[in-house]
């Protein structure tokens, strides 16, 4: 939104308003409503974005997911007692026996698969849970900053054309290479932010879970 705020109030507000004043004879325009316009759209492509080319790409279609890697066995991020606890319940719940050591070895795809079927399972019987939804809720915001951070790159390096060649503006250039900046880095440090909150997502699923009676 603040790219397209930028670009709306530096120059689209003028030629656009001029534009509708001569084939409308209206003299005025909002300046919040081209922005809004944009943001209410641009809202659903960057959560497409953030879902379909970031975490599918990091997270291998749900398939290295915290939430998955971390119930195989050879995984070392729980001890072994913590796993089997879990495993355990996911038996008396679901009556599935997760994937062996020599079943992952033999086919690790498969067994991801598997367990990742289950962990959707285990998402639907703790549903929101105590502190879960709040971390769900952590995760999909960065996810969706990430997706929509691209967005704003984008429209910044746009910007920066326009107050550059076509409406030289130093004020808004300066804003737009500013911006630029700003929403490079969550790009940037998308890998590392995705599986930060996406751990933090998962320790507190497994927790909750257990503790569901």
């Amino acid at each position: 939104a603040i790219p397209m705020v930028v670009l709306n109030h530096y120059y689209l507000s003028l030629t656009i308003a001029g534009i509708l004043t001569e084939i409308t004879q209206i003299n005025w325009i909002d300046a919040v409503t081209i922005p809004t316009v944009f943001t209410i759209l641009l809202a659903y492509i960057n959560r497409t974005i953030s879902k379909e080319i970031f975490e599918r790409r990091i997270f291998d279609s749900d398939l290295s997911l915290p939430t998955t890697s971390f119930l195989l066995l050879g995984n070392n991020e729980y001890s072994t007692v913590y796993k089997q606890q879990i495993r355990t319940k996911i038996l008396k719940d679901f009556k599935i026996v997760l994937p062996t050591t020599k079943e992952e070895h033999r086919n690790e795809t498969d067994a991801r698969k598997i367990i990742s079927e289950v962990v959707g399972r285990i998402r639907r019987l703790v549903g929101k849970g105590d502190l879960l939804f709040q971390h769900n809720m952590e995760y999909g915001f960065i996810r969706n900053i990430i997706g929509g951070s691209v967005i704003a790159v984008l429209l910044s390096i746009i910007n920066i054309a326009v107050f550059l060649m076509i409406y030289p503006e130093s004020t808004a250039l300066a804003l737009s290479i500013v911006t630029t900046i700003l929403y490079v880095i969550p790009v940037f440090l998308s890998k590392k932010l995705l599986v930060r909150y996406g751990r933090l997502y998962a320790n507190i699923l497994f927790q909750e879970y257990l503790n569901k009676r």
